[in-house]
């Protein structure tokens, strides 16, 4: 946001005033912004403006409203606002500081809504009209983009358009997962590398309009958009697109441990073109197996007692198959776990006892029976 001044106000109202009023006014962009202080049921006159109470206005105290620069000439302005009270009336003398040129129509990028939520970010740049480097992709795989620009504009951004509101804002939703389902499934369980777009985008309001181009580099959100597409066709959520260019030699895996990644078996397709997903449930009761060890203490308080040996608790899974194409479970395996699975190199610690270290089928067992899953292009 661009804030270029000024605020000077008098009060016009000789000796003590009936009531308290004050206004404070700056210029921001294109847009005289004034804040408005002192009772809901006043009415405020501000020329070129239709008498106004106070609860009206957004939010509360202070009450806000904002003029269009392109009403004041350039230099100083001097306006005067009356507040008006059960019949009695309190005025102040605000000038306004107009910059050469300010107050013509413009858009700018200017946020990004926080997910609240580590689904990786996307990397955005619009040129003169804005950057963001981190903006955070929500649950549903989209981002949210906050702009702002002349108040009564029109944005068009790809096919969707939304209007300037009265605060000078507006926000685009953009869904990032029409642009996963192009991009190379093993690029896409990795990196991101590559996963990018180009969106046009058009500001017009009045004679004026301006364009440009918003870049999309989804490298650092790819990952997690794509596994979250995947698990959501293991509640029955198929994958959107054109079914008969799935295969059912391409296979995805997502593990029972979310730490773990993703991996692919079988036909090197796009992320649209996978035809089976399988994945991992805990499943049974879990039950202690040998311990892991010994380890060392990378803590300057030093390590836990004992003889550095850490508890093991092992996990039987089993895993589903999935048909992307309708969200129809076609299959499953169980895998159980047992003290010859490999220890983990680092186990973590708390106060003075190692914490329980979890072991699952090793994901090299699960995948020889998901190599045979995806050959024969079912279960």
């Amino acid at each position: 946001m661009r804030v270029v001044v000024l605020l000077v106000v008098l009060l016009a109202c000789k000796g003590n005033p009936p009531f308290y009023a004050s206004v404070n006014a700056k210029v921001v962009d294109d847009r005289v912004e004034l804040e408005f202080y002192g009772d809901s049921d006043m009415t405020v006159t501000v020329p070129g403006v239709a008498p106004t109470r106070l609860d009206a206005l957004e939010g509360t105290a202070p009450w806000k409203m904002s003029v269009p620069l392109d009403k004041f000439k350039d230099g100083d302005n001097t306006i005067e606002i009356a507040f008006e009270k059960n019949g009695k009336v309190v005025t102040e003398t605000v000038t306004i500081r107009k910059p050469p040129g300010a107050g013509k129509p413009f858009v700018r990028l200017a946020d990004c809504a926080s997910s609240g939520t580590s689904n990786g970010h996307a990397k955005l740049q619009a040129g003169d009209f804005g950057k963001i480097d981190y903006c955070w992709a929500w649950s549903d795989g989209s981002i949210r983009l906050g702009w702002t620009g002349s108040v009564g504009g029109k944005l068009t951004v790809g096919d969707q358009t939304v209007d300037i509101g009265k605060d000078g804002k507006a926000q685009v939703v953009y869904s990032l997962r029409p642009l996963i389902l192009r991009a190379p499934i093993r690029s896409a369980l990795s990196d991101g590398a590559g996963i990018a777009t180009t969106v046009p985008f058009v500001f017009a309001k009045g004679v004026v309009k301006l364009e440009g181009k918003l870049s999309i580099d989804l490298a650092g959100a790819a990952k997690d958009i794509t596994k979250a597409l995947f698990r959501d066709v293991g509640s029955g959520t198929a994958i959107t697109g054109d079914a008969a260019t799935r295969s059912t030699s391409s296979l995805v895996y997502l593990p029972a441990d979310k730490y773990r990644a993703a991996s692919h078996f079988g036909k090197l397709t796009t992320v649209g073109e996978v035809g089976l997903v399988a994945i991992g449930y805990d499943v049974g009761t879990s039950r202690d197996g040998s311990k892991c060890g010994p380890y060392k203490s990378t803590s300057e308080k030093g390590a836990p007692g004992g003889d550095g040996m850490a508890p093991r608790k092992l996990v039987d899974i089993q895993v589903k198959v999935f048909d992307a194409t309708t969200g129809t479970k076609l299959g499953a395996q169980d895998f159980k776990a047992d003290d010859s699975i490999d220890c983990p190199m680092f186990a973590s610690s708390k106060g003075s006892a190692w914490e329980k270290i979890e072991s699952r089928p090793d994901d090299k067992t699960v995948g020889v029976w998901l190599d045979r899953v995806a050959e024969d292009g079912k279960p």
